[in-house]
Order: C-alpha cells, then structure tokens, then sequence
C-alpha cells in the first residue's frame, strides 16, 4: 500500500518527498493545459516522486471523448510509459452517457498503450451503468472519505483510493511501487532540471513491527515514524503526537501486535494494541467488523481517529478535574509533552498503573527524536524574503494583489504566508489590518491571547493597524515575527514582548496587541485544527476569464473547476 495525494494549479508549490506517489492534474476539456502541471512536475522530478495525471471531463462543452483524451495527451506526452493516467468524471459529466468515458479510456489505451483509470465517488462507483468500464479492464479510482473502506461494485476491487478531500486530496494506491511502475507503463520518469541530483529523502517505513513481544528501540522507532506521519497528515501537533507516544511505550511498546503480559489466552479481560484497549475484544471486534486483521497499526491508528473525531460512537475521552481539556484541545495543544502525556493517561488511558514520570520522559524523548530525524516535521520559520518575489501567493493569486494592494503590504504578507505554511488558499479578511480581528472573530476562525508559530498577531491602531506572522516563540516569552508594511519595507523581522503587550516599538502611542488568529491547519509544532473545519463564506474566483462562485470546503477533489 503506497501513501499519496492529488493535487492542481489549486495547490502552490510543494514538497513531494513524504509521499509515495502524486497524481497532477494535466488539463481539462480542450485545449486546456492546468496552470499547476508544470510546477508541480518539477516538484514530483526534484523529489524522485512517482506520479501521474489525470484529466478532468468536460462533455458539457461538445467536446467527444476522444478530442478530449488526444487533447490531454498533447500536454502529457513526454512522460507516457512512466506515468500513470485517469480520467476525473465528477458533476456536470455526470449526466452524460458512460459510452463517453469508454472513448475516452480506449482512445488513451490505443494511442499509448497504457492502461488508464477512471476517477468517480463512491455514489457512482456503486451504479451498475459502470459494469462495461470495469469490463473493458480500465481501474477503478474511487473517491470515499470518512470511512475505513470505500464502498464499489462493478469492479473486483479499487486501484487508488481517495479517502480525504480536505484541506489536502489524500489517496492509498493499492499495490507496491512495482505494480505502480508496471500500470504507467513500465517506465521512469526523467532526471528534474538543476545542477545535479537532489539527495535520496529518507522514507516513513510503510510496514509495521508487531508480534507477541516487547520491539526493540530501532523497532519502536520504525512504528513511531508511521505513527507520526499518520497523526501529523490529520493536524495533531507534534506536542500531543509525542505525548501519546509517551503512553503508547509504556503501554505496548508502540507494537499493534501485543497483548497484556504477552498473554493472549483472555481477551475478554487483558489489553491488547498500541494503547493497550481493555478488554482487548474492544479493539479486536472493533477492528475485524471494519475488515482489518486485529494486529494492523494502521486500523489501530483509525479507532483512535474515530475516537477523536466521533465521541458519539464511543466516549473514551472523558476530561477529568485536574486536566480539564477536551480531545479536541489536546490534539491541537501546545502544551509540552510532559503535561500531554499526563493528559493522555489521565483523560484517555485511566491505567491501573500510572507509571506517569515514565510516561512524560517517553513523550519528551520522542518530542526531541522525531524533530532530528529527517522525516520529522519541524514549523520552518520565514526570516528573510527569499522566494517570495513573483511567487503567486504573494502575487497572482493573492486578492490583495489582484486588487492593487501587493507588497510592501502587511495584510497581503499575511495571506501569502498563510497559504505557504498550510498549503491550502486561506480564508482571512479582506480589509485593513485593524479590522481583521473583528472580522476574524466574526468569520469563526480559532484566535487567543497567547503566541502560537504561524499564527497572525493583530496590532490596532487608528492609522490602519498591522498584522504579522509568528516565526519563534523563544524560551523568555519573546516572539520573533515576519512583517511587510504599507509604504514601508517589502520584508523584515522584529523580536516583540510579553513586558509590553508584543506591540512594536515603532507604533504609535494608541496602539495594544488585539491577540493571536490560529492556523487553521497547522505543520507540527503549532496552531490547531478541527477534525472538519469550519466552512467559510462562498468566495469568488476568475478562471479563463469568467468569473466563477464556489466554496473552498466543496469535497469535490478540493480544486476548482
């Protein structure tokens, strides 16, 4: 099983170096190249990623199958054979005949010779009228999110699986990066431009350390980087990844295969798993009826998931009186691993033995070991300006730009830098600095009196205000922010404090810190996240021209059409 996303001009540039595979969009209709295909290639060759591509249908335009496939293949070409390729027929194509798609398939099929592949939701995948594509021997993608198997028929089972659509499209491809290569063809994709050979990035192991026994230290390591990987993809903090970490050793040394005092004789009675559920029939039913075996790490990691996300299946997490915080504040928390690990045990384990300075100095060692391995995930602080000049979060795509307010501006620094850290187009305000506390509030987003990395400080003044980005928090409660100013400086950092409110020295006598406005989605290291964000109002785009409505939270792919 190989772990991936898809991705579109939607998406600014990214790193593709922890995922297995990345799938592009190429075009759409005729005629059309996306405007992410070139960069997002570049970042897939850089990276030694796999990826493909897909094409998004548009028969609502006159155009046939096969104009359509012949288009797509124009704008694909110079990677045939080491690419994989689908076609995406989702809402308008929707009401249009399966013959269509046939074309399509059997056009790409004869002119390539690879097989492609059909992207559709689970809705559709389950309509028989789709019996003749699985026939014809073209693979299903299917797109099924919040559940722990996607629903099909007509096919004998799913090739690539799209189960998130929000704030990244996340896919399982179901085989090994061999049976990847043999189904785009054979081939492998050319060296990226540069000077040289980027070096190889390490990889989170995909297969789990289990049994009926006690792992070794490099064993644990290679379940906490799966671990971490998976929890951190879903927003945890690396704080509360580390502090269920600290649990987990203590409980099963971080193994999905072992039961209480290796004793799997009376499940009804003794713990089994990572955390240890007990009995261990909770976990092991659990576990069997969602079609996984009981000794899987990843079915174990989607209970705890639905743990979090779902307390109306299962209350677990019960807050307690000496650590009154909920599972939604933990996951999000920036507390230090010690005190989350003693939330952990305390609102979530309720062990027999606490064994909780244990428990703390395990969370800490996995807080410090996961930052220096290189797949751990660190907040990557913004001192200086480098690439920002041109780049279209600050530019092109930056409605602050677009309306004749770009750098050297506070508010359009803001939002670009917003969209660098989280990787999704951010939904802020719009106006002055000194109105987008209010407006935030007003919006729903997450804010607070305390600094967290990545989040935006707001700074009242009658002359228009400032916003910043917290870059540091340092160890006297000093916080070093990046900043751009109207009529000002295009970039600079300044280090605020506490002492005074974090206003800056420069501002005027009027001014005070109105407070924090937190990441929505959160690298680890800092801000929060909601199991299912909050919607935002509907915002307006231009595409091709034509002005388009939609609504960034549309689980539709999350990209635009």
């Amino acid at each position: 099983m190989l772990n991936g996303l898809d991705v579109s001009s939607f998406q600014g540039e990214m790193d593709f170096s922890s995922y297995d595979f990345v799938i592009i969009k190429s075009s759409e209709g005729v005629n059309f190249v996306d405007p992410g295909l070139e960069r997002h290639v570049n970042s897939a060759l850089k990276t030694g990623t796999p990826f493909g591509f897909y094409h998004y249908a548009r028969p609502d335009l006159g155009n046939t199958g096969a104009e359509e496939a012949r288009s797509m293949l124009q704008y694909i070409n110079e990677w045939v054979g080491s690419c994989l390729i689908a076609l995406d027929w989702e809402q308008k194509s929707l009401s249009y005949p399966v013959s269509w798609i046939q074309e399509f398939l059997d056009t790409i099929k004869e002119e390539t010779g690879v097989v492609p592949g059909l992207y559709i939701q689970a809705n559709q995948a389950t309509n028989s009228k789709y019996a003749p594509i699985a026939q014809a021997g073209y693979w299903l993608w299917v797109a099924h999110w919040e559940t722990y198997s996607p629903s099909y028929s007509n096919w004998d089972t799913w090739q690539i699986w799209q189960y998130q659509g929000n704030p990244l499209d996340l896919d399982y491809f179901n085989g090994t990066v061999e049976d990847w290569t043999e189904l785009a063809g054979g081939g492998t994709p050319g060296p990226g431009p540069g000077p040289g050979p980027e070096p190889e990035p390490t990889p989170v192991p995909t297969e789990w350390i289990k049994g009926n026994r006690y792992l070794s230290q490099s064993e644990m390591e290679n379940n906490v980087l799966i671990i971490n990987d998976y929890f951190s993809k879903l927003g945890w903090t690396l704080n509360a990844i580390s502090g269920m970490l600290g649990n987990m050793q203590r409980e099963s040394t971080i193994n999905p295969g072992i039961w209480q005092n290796l004793d799997p004789s009376n499940p009804s009675v003794l713990g089994y798993g990572l955390v240890g559920w007990t009995p261990g029939t909770r976990i092991t039913n659990w576990l069997r009826e969602q079609g996984y075996a009981i000794d899987d790490g990843f079915g174990q990691c989607a209970k705890i998931w639905e743990e979090w996300a779902h307390p109306e299946r299962e209350v677990v997490w019960i807050p307690t009186k000496r650590y009154p915080m909920t599972f939604d504040e933990f996951v999000q928390s920036s507390e230090s691993p010690e005190i989350l690990a003693s939330v952990f045990l305390y609102n979530y384990e309720r062990a027999g033995v606490a064994a909780e300075e244990e428990r703390r100095k395990n969370a800490r060692y996995w807080f410090n070991w996961i930052q220096e391995h290189p797949t751990g995930g660190k907040y990557v602080p913004r001192l200086d300006s480098d690439g920002m000049e041109g780049n279209p979060y600050w530019y092109d795509d930056n409605p602050f730009y677009t309306a004749g307010y770009g750098l050297p501006n506070c508010t359009c620094y803001c939002w670009g830098r917003w969209w660098e850290i989280q990787n999704v187009r951010p939904e802020l305000p719009l106006g002055n600095a000194n109105t987008w506390w209010n407006d935030a509030l007003e919006m729903g987003k997450k804010t607070g009196q305390e600094p967290q990395l990545g989040a935006i400080i707001v700074t009242w003044y009658s002359d228009g205000g400032h916003v910043a980005v917290v870059e540091q928090i340092n160890d006297d409660g000093s916080i070093v922010t990046s900043n751009s100013g109207w009529g000002s400086s295009y970039f600079w950092t300044e280090t605020l404090y506490p002492s005074n409110g974090y206003v800056p020295s420069w501002a005027p006598s009027e001014a005070y810190v109105q407070g924090f406005i937190y990441l929505d989605y959160p690298p680890q290291g800092g801000g929060g996240v909601d199991p299912e964000p909050p919607k935002p109002p509907t915002a307006r785009v231009q595409k091709g021209g034509i002005g388009l409505y939609f609504n960034p939270w549309l689980r539709l792919k999350g990209r635009l059409f």
